[in-house]
């Protein structure tokens, strides 16, 4: 009886419907369980098993239900990482690891049913599946992407490579234009790859939801087309990528391409209506109002512009060694860097050991030097929670010179090692007080008597609201005091700005 049970359809589907039961009754529990052991059991017994559940239909169904249950979970963790000090201590690191293996579970699953269809004769309904399995393995390969970008690493070939290869897919079965309610996937593979060209680990990390925002308005602006043999690269390349599909990247510039390669079977994505529709943005000029609204600062567009459009060329050669630095990360820590520990030598120097001061410190080593800046490595000491714009103080070990600088790129690499790329603004800085509305309030600011990446102009680094245009500064240097006003924005960060300062005759 048992063996008739097995083999006849009725008991093929009392099996099923077993199993279904008990995957539910799996994910139900997991409302009472925290976000680590929840995601832990969704990656790796949950999604799995269902993974392997027989009847396609259902498998997409099941797959659903799982995401759903996955969002509590993933949505605090992902804001946990967010406001993780960086690098990522231990714990973070897991609870981005569980993270990961739950979103590569589900994009797995989903390419599994795709991919298993695609090895099929396909009918109106197995064609519904796939490009409903295709469009969510799309969407969770991206989610999967922004979880590497918040902390501030970058993402792994492999989803680079899936996402190639079901963009593929779904191009061979022309299933990329929109259904219903939901996003085409060739906008959600255009925008992956619009967010990678953009690169957000030049951004502050609170900035990341911004940005998906702008590039969902703009990915649709993009085209992407097949390259034969005969494909020749156009004079003006500027906002064009290759994508081979088969190196585990985003693509590369058209710009940077060789003349001579043969770029037959590849993607050739434009963005250069794109890059038409910042500079629009950029201009605003009052009869061409731009038709796609952008919440983003325009130091934000800016950036954007210039990584998706330029050569990206460096200017200076970089001269490699590895000496040692310490540093100090954001605007309170530098100014009480300056007022006392970066007046300090090295280890060695007399008296060094009486000395305690209260700056929050951490070792680095510099990895190269350019007239612009440096390239550092984490190495131990305080971590903090370093973003893009911000500003640092910097001091070798081997001597006394200090180097005031802007994060301008973090990268975590794959051995979760935290690399800063800085610009320096200056070598020296004056620590000034600046009177408040309150009574009897005093903010602290830096002047920066000059700023070579600004046309040698005078600057001032000051905490955001503190100091205003038009504002009055004035302080005593060694021998006279100066008076200026401020002047325009040069940079601003959620947590430091920058000002142009002009000197008042007299």
């Amino acid at each position: 009886m048992q063996f008739l049970r097995d083999i006849l359809p009725f008991g093929r589907a009392v099996s099923e419907d077993k199993a279904v039961a008990e995957v539910r009754a799996a994910m139900d529990g997991l409302s009472a369980l925290n976000p680590q052991p929840a995601a832990v059991a969704l990656a790796g017994e949950i999604i799995p098993g269902i993974a392997r559940h027989g009847n396609l239909h259902m498998r997409l169904k099941l797959l659903e239900e799982a995401r759903t249950v996955a969002e509590r979970p993933l949505t605090e963790i992902e804001a946990r990482l967010e406001n993780a000090p960086l690098p990522l201590g231990s714990a973070a690191t897991a609870l981005a690891l569980v993270a990961d293996n739950v979103l590569k579970a589900l994009a797995a699953a989903y390419s599994g049913i795709a991919l298993g269809i695609e090895r099929r004769r396909v009918d109106s309904g197995l064609a519904r599946l796939q490009a409903a399995a295709v469009r969510h393995a799309c969407q969770t390969i991206c989610r999967r992407q922004n979880l590497a970008y918040r902390a501030y690493a970058v993402p792994s070939a492999s989803s680079w490579q899936m996402l190639h290869k079901l963009f593929r897919v779904a191009r061979n079965r022309r299933v990329t234009s929109r259904n219903g309610g939901e996003a085409p996937i060739d906008h959600l593979y255009a925008g992956a790859l619009l967010l990678a060209a953009i690169d957000p680990t030049k951004f502050p990390r609170g900035t990341l939801n911004a940005l998906n925002k702008a590039v969902d308005a703009l990915a649709p602006l993009g085209s992407i087309a097949e390259a034969d043999a005969d494909f020749h690269i156009p004079k003006s390349a500027a906002g064009q990528f290759v994508i081979r599909g088969d190196d585990g990247t985003p693509g590369h510039p058209l710009l940077r391409t060789q003349l001579a390669t043969s770029l037959g079977g590849c993607l050739i994505v434009d963005f250069r209506p794109v890059l038409a529709m910042l500079d629009r943005h950029l201009r605003k000029l009052p009869d061409e109002a731009p038709c796609i609204p952008l919440e983003l600062p325009d130091a934000f567009v800016q950036a954007m512009r210039t990584a998706l459009g330029s050569h990206a060329a460096r200017r200076y050669s970089r001269t490699r060694f590895k000496p040692r630095a310490d540093l100090a990360a954001g605007i309170d820590a530098v100014i009480d860097f300056l007022n006392g520990r970066a007046l300090t030598r090295r280890s060695t120097d007399p008296g060094r050991e009486e000395r305690h001061w209260p700056v929050a410190l951490s070792e680095w080593s510099l990895l190269d030097e350019s007239p612009e800046g440096f390239g550092i490595r984490y190495l131990k000491g305080e971590k903090s929670r370093i973003e893009a714009g911000e500003v640092v103080a910097l001091q070798p070990r081997e001597n006394s010179k200090l180097h005031i600088c802007m994060v301008r790129r973090i990268t975590s690499t794959e051995h979760h090692r935290l690399e800063l790329g800085l610009q320096e603004l200056s070598g020296f800085g004056v620590v000034i007080d600046i009177p408040q509305a309150v009574a009897n309030y005093v903010e602290q600011a830096i002047v920066i008597p000059r700023l070579p990446g600004h046309a040698n102009a005078t600057g001032i680094l000051a905490r955001p609201g503190s100091v205003k245009c038009g504002q009055r500064v004035s302080f005593r240097d060694a021998e006279r005091q100066l008076r200026y006003t401020v002047g325009a924005s040069l940079e601003r960060h959620p947590r430091v700005e920058l000002y142009a300062l002009e000197p008042l005759a007299g």
